[in-house]
């Protein structure tokens, strides 16, 4: 027996044509079967001595100390890194953008009230562990946000102390409600809210947009009335708002053309001289503000802009204007109510 085993390993090494590989320790660990620690074919479970299955846990990148790296700041990166609360998940995301999602939801839980100010730049970096650029990239992703402003190099960052309002489209328009108002509605929307508004008021004769012109079916170099509104809310802009009237109604109501503000407002005036509007036209579109608006509005970087477009027609399907309004997305919640049942 022993010589027809010697035989055959020397066949085994003329076919192979070279010597059997060595058994190595790894080879070994597989033919005596998985362990612990070894790997297996499975995805989901590894065994245990007692023949039990242990979850496969992957261990983060992190759990070898890079060269020259103290515990400490280590910690302070898995803590980062590991915000999910899933075991072995490892946040992939630039590092800024980590310190960022802390700040953002130290605002959104109140931690960091409107007006506080934020850690600076060191402070920050010292804090999460962080390079000072990172800290610089993480606090200017939240200005882009519009979530926190910067007040300068020696004032730092500070909590926006933005507080939005609601406009009821639907209400403000109600006859009834219009009927009793003594301000323009917008004014005594806001005053019902303990807010202080006011407007900065220009008018001027112009050719409207193409849009414009469509919606109050006119040609497109046809003159209109536009009254222009910066619309100020406790000293600050909230809106811009720009109404267009047509020619007809500039006849029945010359007062649309006069620089001065208008009380209890344009639609009350028309609606005195028989357009009362009997149905209205919202068009909304969201979009990035131009130049102009965005210093008008005082806006910081990131925040977009809704613009509103009213028509309200009369009995006989005449336009009675058209009011474009600028919208900042930080400032404003629109509620509509929309009755189900058909007219």
């Amino acid at each position: 027996m022993s010589a027809a085993r010697s035989s055959r390993s020397r066949e085994r090494v003329i076919r192979g044509n070279q010597p059997l590989r060595p058994e190595t320790p790894h080879t070994r660990t597989q033919r005596r079967g998985p362990t612990p620690d070894s790997p297996t074919t499975s995805s989901l479970a590894r065994s245990s001595p007692c023949g039990c299955l242990w979850p496969k846990v992957p261990q983060p990148s992190e759990s070898v100390k890079p060269q020259g790296a103290t515990w400490a700041s280590i910690t302070r990166m898995l803590h980062l890194r590991l915000r999910t609360g899933r075991v072995g998940h490892v946040d992939t995301k630039p590092r800024y953008e980590q310190v960022a999602l802390e700040l953002r939801e130290q605002i959104s839980a109140g931690e960091l009230a409107p007006g506080d100010r934020l850690p600076s730049e060191n402070q920050l970096s010292d804090k999460m562990g962080v390079s000072r650029d990172v800290a610089r990239k993480a606090l200017q992703l939240l200005v882009n946000e519009g979530l926190i402003e910067s007040w300068g190099r020696q004032q730092g960052y500070r909590v926006r102390d933005i507080q939005p309002l609601t406009y009821y489209a639907t209400k403000s328009e109600l006859a009834s409600r219009r009927s009793k108002a003594t301000n323009d509605i917008w004014m005594t929307d806001v005053m019902e809210t303990g807010r202080r508004p006011a407007i900065a008021l220009s008018v001027y004769m112009a050719q409207p947009s193409p849009e414009v012109a469509e919606l109050l079916k006119i040609a497109d170099d046809e003159t209109v009335a536009v009254r222009r509104r910066l619309r100020m809310v406790d000293d600050q802009p909230y809106a811009i708002s720009v109404a267009h009237f047509p020619t007809w109604a500039l006849k029945k109501v010359p007062e649309l053309a006069h620089p001065v503000d208008l009380q209890p407002g344009p639609a009350a005036l028309l609606t005195k001289v028989g357009h009362e509007p009997d149905r209205i036209v919202d068009r909304i579109r969201l979009r990035m503000p131009t130049p102009e608006e965005r210093d008008t509005l005082r806006l910081p970087p990131g925040v977009p802009v809704a613009e509103h477009i009213r028509t309200p027609y009369d009995r006989n399907g005449n336009a009675i204007r058209v009011t474009v309004t600028v919208l900042p997305g930080d400032r404003w919640t629109l509620e509509y109510e929309v009755n189900p049942n058909d007219i």
